[in-house]
């Protein structure tokens, strides 16, 4: 089974009045203990292990980034992507347990990544 890295940017954006989501999955590897992306040379630093996988998470006033980096259960990126999302999901509502719009907002960005 491989590793993915599964990015969430949640952001509000007062010029517009929206809150938007960026979102990424790409698988990762390990090397010399650095987790490097396999699609370009992107290196993943400042993660904290957890016992699902690893996570870099911080959150302010305007917005909630969000990075896991984590075992796919299936046998490639697509069947994978599924637990990766709700694995991401459970961890942000956690996380930010008042912030109502920015968990409705994650919850329907999901439903239209799995439903396109």
């Amino acid at each position: 089974m491989s590793n993915y890295c599964i990015t969430f940017n949640i952001c509000y954006h007062a010029n517009i009045g929206k809150l938007k989501i960026d979102y990424g999955l790409v698988p990762v590897k390990s090397e010399n203990g650095k987790w490097k992306s396999e699609v370009s040379n992107e290196i993943f630093e400042g993660l904290k292990q957890k016992k699902f996988g690893y996570v870099k998470f911080f959150k302010n006033k305007n917005q909630v980034y969000c990075q896991i980096i984590a075992e796919g259960l299936g046998s490639d990126m697509a069947d994978s992507e599924e637990s990766l999302l709700f694995l991401a999901e459970h961890y942000i509502r956690t996380k930010i347990p008042f912030r109502f719009k920015y968990k409705k907002v994650l919850r329907e960005r999901i439903k239209r990544i799995l439903n396109p």
